[in-house]
């Protein structure tokens, strides 16, 4: 894959900045600015990414980020990373963040989640306790632009579906859904009024109806792992996590007992 370096320069920030301060588009000019910008950063700069040769060592980032958190606890956050690929994705929010800040971008901003992953979506209570499906964590959050939150959410999507066994075709259509659906969604929340968007909410019967409608249309039979590989899997990321844990001179047990 080719890297794409292209980002918009100076002028193309702030003209959206100045765009944003000085007057109030229409629907229509929003929609003609918004598609102006590709001129600058085109849909295609996005598609492909590599490593720059001076990238920072994850590891090193990750660490750095720890200096202010309680670092007897570091080693349980560690062993959970270590289950599997998705769950580094989930415990690396700065990893990602330090690639996509070379990344091209269209000079947007919003208030990012910051780490917007799959499992980062949930059901919650709202203070009228009605049960909503929405993002639940704000741990992260920040201004940046739009793309970070919405090539974090695809790139989850890609890393749950190789995990669960999915085809690399279907991962790839997953991160496609997931685009799609986001600007289907922007799209809609555009032409809306101001306080039907701050209303805006995906109560569980509209989940649910969601989920079971297509719930049938993927079933397909999956191919049944012996109970004795399953075991096997278990006991393998246990040794991973033990061997972190005995590494860092404690053991979950220690945490435990140390808040008793």
């Amino acid at each position: 894959m080719k890297t794409s370096k292209r980002k918009p320069d100076d002028k193309t920030q702030e003209k959206s900045e100045q765009t944003a301060e000085e007057k109030k588009l229409s629907i229509e000019e929003r929609a003609a600015f918004g598609k102006s910008l590709r001129k600058e950063v085109p849909r295609s700069s996005h598609g492909d990414w590599m490593p720059a040769p001076d990238r920072p060592d994850p590891i090193s980032l990750l660490q750095e980020q720890d200096k202010g958190r309680l670092q007897h606890l570091l080693p349980i956050k560690y062993g959970r990373m270590l289950a599997s690929p998705f769950a580094f994705l989930r415990g690396s929010a700065v990893v990602m963040a330090s690639d996509l800040a070379a990344s091209p971008v269209s000079g947007l901003q919003v208030v990012l989640c910051g780490d917007a992953h799959l499992s980062n979506f949930g059901i919650f209570a709202t203070p009228e306790r009605n049960l909503v499906f929405d993002i639940n964590d704000f741990d992260e959050t920040c201004p940046g632009p739009w793309e970070w939150d919405l090539k974090r959410l695809a790139a989850s999507a890609v890393v749950a579906g190789r995990e669960n066994g999915f085809k690399e075709s279907n991962c790839q259509d997953l991160a496609g859904v997931v685009a799609r659906s986001y600007r289907e969604a922007m799209k809609e929340f555009a032409e809306a009024a101001i306080l039907d968007v701050w209303y805006y909410r995906i109560n569980t019967d509209t989940l649910l109806e969601v989920f079971e409608k297509y719930a049938k249309k993927v079933q397909k039979p999956r191919k049944k792992r012996s109970i004795k590989h399953k075991r096997a899997q278990v006991k393998e990321r246990w040794r991973s996590s033990r061997k972190w844990w005995m590494a860092n001179g404690s053991s979950l047990t220690a945490h435990l007992c140390s808040f008793a």
